[in-house]
């Protein structure tokens, strides 16, 4: 569930794949101006506004970040991300966003030119949440740890292989973090 900026639109999504947006003081029986649309094939994980509300992002498990206009009623556009499904969503930038999934990486997305930039790693288990300060992307993982990261620093770090370690990754083999730290 998530509540557009102005605190008038409540969108919600589940594991019907369908977007579902209402105004917050209409009333409950009307359904006149609700939006339903069907934007996965899978569970949705994660919805956004964009910050002046005319847009919502979302991810799910089908693996696809998809961007949907409120007022046209239409998607404008939609990736498919490889790797696991899609668990968290957080807007960077106007045009940057962090993406977690199920394959315990977070991916920066820019959806001006439709590419995945680079890959944080570090955890060793699914990245289900992102929040973001003012300089840091906080990640939290079914590994039972939470990662801070300096967006300005794992964005312009990356490696060779479009890949930024967290400085404090966990040593275990699945994260593939422990070759990147020796």
């Amino acid at each position: 569930i998530v509540v557009s900026p102005d605190r008038t639109l409540i969108a919600f999504g589940g594991r019907d794949g369908i977007l579902r947006v209402r105004n917050v003081n209409a009333d409950e029986t009307s359904h006149a101006n609700e939006i339903v649309e069907q934007l996965h094939f899978d569970r949705i994980r994660m919805l956004q506004f964009s910050t002046d509300g005319n847009q919502i992002t979302s991810v799910g498990e089908d693996r696809r970040i998809v961007h949907y206009d409120l007022y046209n009623r239409t998607t404008i556009g939609q990736t498919e991300i490889g790797g696991g499904k899609l668990l968290g969503l957080c807007q960077l930038d106007t045009h940057l966003f962090a993406i977690s999934s199920s394959d315990n990486t977070i991916r920066v997305f820019s959806d001006s030119d439709q590419q995945v930039h680079s890959r944080l790693v570090g955890h060793d288990g699914s990245v289900s949440i992102l929040k973001r300060t003012q300089k840091h992307l906080i990640s939290g993982s079914f590994d039972t740890t939470i990662r801070i990261w300096d967006i300005d620093k794992a964005i312009a770090s990356v490696g060779t292989q479009g890949r930024y370690v967290h400085p404090v990754a966990a040593q275990f083999e699945d994260s593939g973090a422990a070759n990147e730290v020796k």
